[in-house]
């Protein structure tokens, strides 16, 4: 028997379908390689186990970790380069009441990816080819890949209603039409598996 795989139902094919669509409608040429790393970027961003990130600013992260360790500043230039993208992508509003403006979250992010490309080319081997360059230079194709990502969810709702909704209030319903857009969170009390 031939299963085909539900990617509704698994973050980071949901994500990646999302980009791949998205990619495609408005013409935002990122390579494969850097939009899978989005997608798991945004998978990983989307599990309740993850610890909470770092409460710093983005600039208090850059100096703090600037000396570290390679293994260490790897985390934290990582950190914050999809803060910084993610911020610009999703919470364009809370930015735009902010004192630093968006330019100040496109430097840091891209200078986050481009020094995170630096370190993993002299310390890891280049492990990810040219994504993280890919992302430094082309910072706001990422962030304008994933609003339209964001964009192309809304059947109504766009995810982050919903999962402010489900915040407030966990009802069935809603984790009926998170479950249907991919985000696994919660099960209807009386359900067996998915919500239904």
């Amino acid at each position: 028997m031939t299963r085909t795989l539900d990617t509704h139902r698994e973050l980071f094919g949901f994500f990646h379908e999302r980009l791949t669509l998205a990619r495609g409608d408005d013409g935002i040429d990122l390579t494969d390689d850097a939009a899978m790393y989005l997608a798991q970027m945004l998978a990983d961003r989307a599990r309740l186990d993850r610890d909470a990130p770092e409460a710093d600013t983005l600039a208090e992260l850059h100096l703090r970790h600037a000396d570290a360790t390679p293994a260490v500043q790897v985390r934290a230039y990582r950190e914050l380069g999809d803060r910084a993208m993610l911020e610009l992508a999703l919470f364009e509003g809370r930015i735009d009441r902010s004192v630093v403006g968006r330019s100040y979250y496109e430097d840091m992010g891209s200078a986050a990816y481009a020094r995170l490309d630096q370190v993993m080319t002299r310390w890891f081997a280049d492990a990810f080819g040219t994504v993280f360059r890919e992302l430094a230079e082309r910072f706001r194709d990422g962030v304008a890949l994933i609003r339209s990502a964001r964009h192309g969810c809304a059947d109504g709702e766009s995810i982050q209603d919903l999962l402010a909704r489900w915040e407030h209030t966990p009802t069935p319903h809603v984790a009926r039409l998170l479950w249907d857009r991919g985000i696994l969170i919660g099960r209807p009390s009386g359900s067996g598996g998915t919500p239904g």
